[in-house]
This record gives structure tokens, sequence and C-alpha cells, in this order.
């Protein structure tokens, strides 16, 4: 069966549905894929063409597997060489810049995720998405297609950046330069030369929100009330990333002093055996039991996802969808990992052994100073008697196999004092037993949840009463 949606999302596949082009702007964690799924189920398409980052590709591919009740089969695109063909496509921003987009054919809707990817018209991607030769325009073409875009912040910075938009939708005839004048300050650039955006005009807001309304739904998750739970979970796949050895001390053992890489990965075939074993026999206990005897593979599955996380967490932080984000993770090798790669953001950790004054003291600047902007911790670490509610986005990069461990380590966010729904996800690595051990113990998780604060939105179906 597949996935139910709430009021809201139907609310908003029903606008989309309505309408040629339109923005579903709604927050962070409201399912803005579900809906545009279900929109395109609605009016039958049968061949979709998705442009995303090169992160959510594969997410792609399980949000319509997950949701659509139509069965599209995809095609992720993923290098110039691909041959390109007659079904569903999927491809990220950064490819589409490389190639002519009339190579890809016509489409019944064009999805576009996060296009504020596509802010800067002087960035390749804003080219290959608005330009006279971009996908838009190319689709445009066939009058039957719809094009729908997707953002919870369509102007992460200011006004201007919307022009691109509204522009190539019809919604505003001024061209760029005028509709900064109109709708921004700016001032001089740096040596005098030229002029840069200082922020949007205040006063014309009402104006810019009357342009908007012509093709934009947004709903925020304070204003919907008990249609949303308090907390809410979903999953997400990532595809493998760039391995490290060095990360975690386990590994190095296997190259110094001498190689036993062959040794290793006949341990790690082992292991995933065991696991497809466990899986299969349909039993959370089984599973608990065995992650003792599976540790390497479970550390090397986590390294594995580190910079595909670390990616997805940049692009999120820097289009400024949250404030803040708690990663919790299991193992020492991929909590460094993580820290390494988004040390820009100030990250704090907490691992289990931590000396109390400096897990507390990172705790305290975590949830009182806004430049650490990203928290790593240990689940067990991290499972009793610690407040962080500064965030209520949370991602499970790593998964306790104990489902209490994981609701234990979550409710550091999701108690009181935390002022906004929260919004979880568990990480699984694509293609992998990972991704079906990760929605076990994501469902498994949430359960315990509802045990003491129901979801009577949620309708439960087959899939929940399995394990």
């Amino acid at each position: 069966m597949k996935n139910k949606l709430f009021p809201y999302q139907i609310t908003g596949a029903e606008f989309l549905r309505s309408r040629k082009v339109a923005l579903l702007a709604d927050e962070m964690g409201l399912g803005k894929s579900a809906q545009a799924i279900t929109a395109a189920d609605i009016i039958k398409a049968k061949r979709i063409l998705v442009v995303c980052p090169a992160v959510a590709r594969i997410n792609w591919d399980r949000e319509f597997q997950k949701f659509s009740k139509i069965g599209r089969k995809f095609q992720i695109l993923t290098t110039l060489k691909d041959i390109i063909s007659q079904n569903s496509i999927i491809i990220s921003f950064d490819l589409l810049t490389r190639l002519n987009p009339a190579c890809l054919g016509q489409f019944d809707v064009l999805i576009i995720d996060e296009v504020h990817y596509a802010k800067n018209i002087k960035a390749k991607r804003t080219h290959a998405i608005f330009g006279k030769k971009g996908i838009i325009h190319e689709q445009s073409k066939n009058s039957k297609c719809k094009t729908w875009v997707l953002s919870g912040t369509p102007a992460p910075n200011h006004a201007g950046e919307l022009w691109p938009l509204l522009y190539t939708f019809g919604v505003t005839d001024l061209k760029n330069e005028n509709f900064i004048q109109r709708f921004c300050h700016v001032r001089p650039g740096f040596s005098g030369k030229g002029w840069q955006v200082a922020g949007t005009k205040r006063d014309k807001i009402p104006e810019l929100r009357g342009l908007l309304a012509k093709i934009m739904l947004r709903r925020m998750k304070a204003e919907l009330g008990t249609e949303i739970p308090p907390i809410f979970f979903s999953n997400l796949v990532v595809e493998s990333g760039e391995v490290d050895y060095d990360m975690d001390l386990a590994f190095v053992n296997y190259l110094y002093p001498e190689n036993r890489i062959a040794e290793l990965e006949e341990r790690l075939k082992a292991e995933l055996q065991s696991i497809d074993k466990a899986i299969n026999t349909q039993s959370i206990e089984v599973l608990k039991g065995l992650a003792k005897s599976v540790s390497m593979v479970r550390r090397y599955i986590g390294i594995q996802k580190v910079e595909k996380i670390a990616e997805l967490v940049k692009s999120e932080l820097d289009a400024n969808l949250y404030e803040k984000i708690v990663i919790f993770a299991i193992h020492r090798g991929v909590i460094e990992g993580l820290r390494n790669r988004l040390r820009d953001y100030n990250p704090l950790v907490l691992y289990g052994g931590s000396k109390f004054n400096k897990a507390h003291g990172n705790i305290d600047k975590f949830n009182n100073y806004g430049k650490y902007r990203v928290f790593i911790a240990n689940i067990t670490a991290a499972g009793i008697a610690i407040n962080l509610t500064a965030a209520h986005n949370v991602l499970m990069a790593e998964q306790e196999w104990t489902p209490a461990a994981n609701a234990q380590a979550i409710a550091r966010c999701h108690r009181h004092g935390q002022r906004n729904p929260v919004n979880v996800r568990f990480v699984g690595l694509a293609n992998s037993l990972d991704e079906r051990v990760c929605e076990i113990l994501a469902r498994k998780t949430k359960d315990l949840t509802d045990i003491f604060e129901p979801d009577t939105n949620r309708e439960i179906t087959i899939s929940d009463l399995l394990l």
C-alpha cells in the first residue's frame, strides 16, 4: 500500500494539478515531493522530468515508489554518456547545464526541486532552467506540459532572487535591472563598479506578495496546527560517497602495517549476509541481537554515507532552510567525518565518555549562540538528560538497532521548550540492506513515539504491522 497524505498535502496536490505553472513553497518537512507526485498521478502524467540537486536524485526515485500509484519507470541520468530513454527522467542541475535540453524530449510534467538553486542570473544552472534555451522554455513548446517548481526558500537572500522565476512564469514583465531597482535596496559595487543588492524594500513586500499569489502556495508548520503531528518522521536515502578508511581505526588496522584489504572485504561480505537473513526473519529482536556481530559492516556503511550527508546538510544550511540541525550517529569515524566536512558551520560534538563540563559547554553553545549551527552526537551519549531544543530538524545519519535508543535521542529535540514540530529524517544507504533496515527502524521508532503522542491524522497500513 502507498503512503497516505495529510489533508494539507491533498490541498497542495490539487493546487498543482490545476495550474500550468506553479510554485509550491511549503516550509521544509511538509512533504512537497509527495504533493507533486500525487498531482502528477491525478492528471495521469505519463512522462515526467525531475530536476534536482545531485544528492537528491535517488531519493526522488524512492519518493515516486512510495507515493505514486502509477507504475512509471525512471531513468536517473548521471553522465553525458547515458543513452536517454523514453522513460521518466531524474537529472541533476549540474548535468543539465552540460547538455542540450532538447535531447531529453518532451514531458507531461516538469518538476524542479529546490528551485532556489537557480536564483543567480549569472549562474549556468539558472540559464539551464530559466534561460531562453533552458529546460522550461524547451518544455513550453509542448502545450500540455505543466511546470511545477518546489522550494521552502525561493529567495534565500533578497527579493531580486525571485526575478528569474517570476519573469519566466509571466508574472512580471520587468527586466531584471528594473525589477531589482523596484523591489530592492541597491548600493555601489566594489571599486565603484556596478551595484550590489543590499536587501528588500519592506514597503514593496505587499506588492511582491501579490505577484507571488498568482503562482504560489506556501504553508508553514505553525499555521497548520493539528493537521500535522508534533513530530514528523520520514526516510531519506543517499548514494554512496567517497570512502576514507582513515576515518575509522578499525579499518586502518586492515591497511597498516600490512595490506589485509581482501580479508576485510570477506568479513564485510559475511556480515552483510547475516543482516540479510535477519531482515528475512521479519523480527526486530533478531536484528537487535545481531548488532554487535556485524559491527564492521555497520561502520563501513556509516562512512559511505558521510560525504553525501554533508553535501545535503551544506546545501540546506546555505539556503537557510533551517537555522540549526542535530545529527545523530554511532561511530566516531562518522561523527568526525561529518564534523570535518561541516566545519564552516561551527559544528559541536558529543561522544560517549565526554567530560561533563565540555559536553554541557557544547550544549549551551548550541542552544544559545546562532553561529553554532550543527550539533553531531553519539546516540547513546545524547540519549538522556540533555536539551537540544534550539533545533527542530534531526538527521539520523546512523541508527541504533534498538528503536527505543533512537527515540530517546530524538527526544533531546522533541521535549519541553520546543516551539516547533520536529522533522526527523532517517538516512539509509541507497541500494543496500541499510536502506531496508533504516525503513524498519524509522517505523518502529515512530511507533514508540506514537504511544505517548498519537498521530490521529495518520492511517495505519499493512506495512505498519510488519516486524
